[in-house]
């Protein structure tokens, strides 16, 4: 069963007009007819007592129209909380560095996540001075040198050693 089917219904079930519904979903009334009967034919019951001037639910859709409510409203709020999750997953991040640091092959580093991970939009913050960034949520990750970070209050993993 469609959705946009069980959409259809309920609009038109509201107007009890074929034109009425097919304007407002956009479609043609010859279609919205057929979905209604592959509806029908799909519940084994006719939703609708017709007339040559009207179309109105019968007791069948009278039941069917308060479940089809139901199941648009469900699908409604599935929706929207798997768009608030999306939204919620990492789509987007936010680097920091230290403008020393783009020596270290960061850019290219970037670059290949980048292509790994296309759908992920990056944006590179350059950060002076570093510790501003730590004591902000400008960023989801940073790039610093050693000398500046607070043992113990960040996790870190090493990128790269470099000796004099």
């Amino acid at each position: 069963m469609d959705i946009t089917v069980l959409q259809e219904f309920i609009d038109l079930a509201q107007t009890c007009s074929y034109q009425e519904t097919a304007a407002n979903m956009n479609i043609s009334a010859s279609s919205l007819s057929k979905h209604i009967s592959r509806l029908e034919d799909e519940l084994g019951v006719s939703l609708f007592n017709r007339t040559t001037r009207n179309v109105v639910l019968n007791e069948y859709g009278v039941v069917f129209l308060r479940h089809a409510r139901k199941v648009t409203e469900l699908m409604a709020n599935c929706n929207k909380e798997l768009q608030s999750m999306r939204k919620h997953n990492i789509s987007h991040l936010t680097i920091g560095f230290w403008p020393m640091l783009e020596h270290y092959g960061l850019l290219e580093l970037i670059a290949d996540f980048s292509n790994i991970y296309p759908s992920i939009k990056i944006s590179m913050v350059l950060a002076e001075p570093e510790h501003l960034m730590f004591d902000s949520d400008n960023c989801d990750f940073f790039f610093a040198s050693n000398i500046l970070t607070k043992e113990g209050s960040y996790n870190y993993i090493p990128y790269v050693c470099d000796h004099l």
